[in-house]
């Protein structure tokens, strides 16, 4: 883009208006085809000069004034004597506004109509100006909108990744789920043949027994006998080692199924978490550790209209036995128990917090470490403060 003429610039109204000299007129043209932006503006006066002249009423003077004005102009040239027409002596330069005058002056009658002429070249300067101001500020508000989107695009950045962050886990789990039900399926395959292998074992033993009983006592017979009883000493250790195979195997289906549920919570709460996170007019505030805890930080992620908040937190240390992570909202100074906080191995922790009155009814929140299953207030210092002043 060539660079800024300010002289021409100056010009670009009454080049509008249409007053400049040929000259001027070129020289304006030729600027505006190598600026594209001062094409633009000068575009954008136009139209709005256009809408000027046809927002103005149209009035129609008053019949006698007419009459008044022609008598005036005939006896004015009648009484007149005619000037002896002379070739106008050609000035070295001259403005486009002195060239304007110099033709109204030079028309026949024109000497009459120098104040109408001024009045309507003020008029239509000073229209050009204000479309120049409103040009101006179109400008503005232009620089300032793309501003905010720049700022917009910036805050949403941490959000979005946080958003892929979060599908990332929730794939991850998703399969592990999967892959627990394909496991779980395969163990209950094989306690249901466990079962039918038992129930076939005490079918045999109990067949045996029923024989045993019918046989006659024979002295003379006593290795026969052992031998029953051997294998029935068997078929019982079998049993007994079924038995305890079915009740290993159930304690795992136990396990499994203890294990699943979990899995399915935490995914209900990613699932929370990922529609807290996705809310209208959410704000995203900063929870900071003190210096207890200088390394821990986090996000609170709320709509302040709503009940309902995402907290996401990073760099707590796992607690002693006992104790735990408890979350405050203060209110006109008051704390006020919001939920326990459940923190993971690395030091990420996760909280969902559902509150009675809006959150944007509080004015900053807080961590404390606490006895488990403590209630009322809070007995320690907080480890992490933040404002939710908007």
């Amino acid at each position: 883009m060539s660079k800024m003429d300010e002289r021409i610039e100056q010009l670009l109204p009454f080049y509008t208006l249409g007053v400049l000299t040929p000259e001027e007129k070129e020289e304006v043209e030729a600027y505006l085809a190598a600026n594209p932006q001062a094409r633009a503006e000068v575009a954008d006066s136009e139209e709005i000069l256009a809408a000027l002249a046809l927002s103005a009423p149209l009035a129609a003077p008053a019949a006698h004034l007419k009459k008044k004005l022609m008598a005036r102009v005939q006896a004015e040239a009648q009484s007149r004597p005619q000037p002896v027409m002379t070739p106008a002596p050609i000035a070295p330069s001259s403005s486009g506004l002195t060239e304007f005058f110099r033709r109204w002056w030079s028309q026949p009658g024109g000497w009459l109509m120098p104040a109408l002429a001024l009045t309507s070249l003020v008029m239509a300067l000073g229209a050009a100006l204000w479309a120049y101001n409103l040009q101006n500020e179109l400008r503005q508000l232009r620089h300032t909108l793309a501003t905010l989107d720049q700022d917009l695009e910036q805050k949403l950045t941490p959000f979005e990744a946080t958003d892929t962050a979060l599908r990332q886990d929730f794939s991850a789990q998703a399969e592990s789920v999967a892959t627990l039900h394909r496991e779980l399926t395969t163990l209950r395959t094989e306690n249901l043949a466990l079962q039918r292998e038992v129930a076939d074992q005490q079918k045999a033993l109990s067949q045996v027994t029923s024989q045993m009983a019918g046989l006659p006592v024979d002295n003379a017979a006593p290795a026969g006998l052992s031998t029953v009883q051997t294998d029935l000493t068997h078929q019982q250790e079998a049993l007994a080692a079924l038995d305890e195979t079915v009740t290993g195997l159930t304690d795992q289906i136990a396990r499994l199924q203890s294990g699943n549920a979990s899995l399915q919570q935490e995914i209900s709460a990613q699932r929370a978490a990922m529609a807290q996170l996705t809310t209208p007019n959410v704000q995203v505030m900063l929870i900071d550790g003190t210096e207890a805890m200088p390394n821990a930080h986090g996000h609170f992620v709320a709509n302040p209209e709503d009940d309902s908040a995402l907290l996401i937190v990073a760099g707590l240390p796992q607690l002693q036995l006992g104790q735990e992570y408890q979350f405050w909202l203060v209110q006109n100074g008051t704390p006020m128990r919001a939920g326990t906080l459940d923190v993971y191995d690395d030091g990420l922790g996760l909280l969902l917090i559902s509150s009675a009155e809006q959150i944007g009814s509080f004015e900053a929140m807080g961590i404390s470490i606490e006895p488990a299953g403590s209630s009322g207030a809070p007995e320690s210092e907080m480890i992490m403060l933040g404002s939710l002043a908007s």
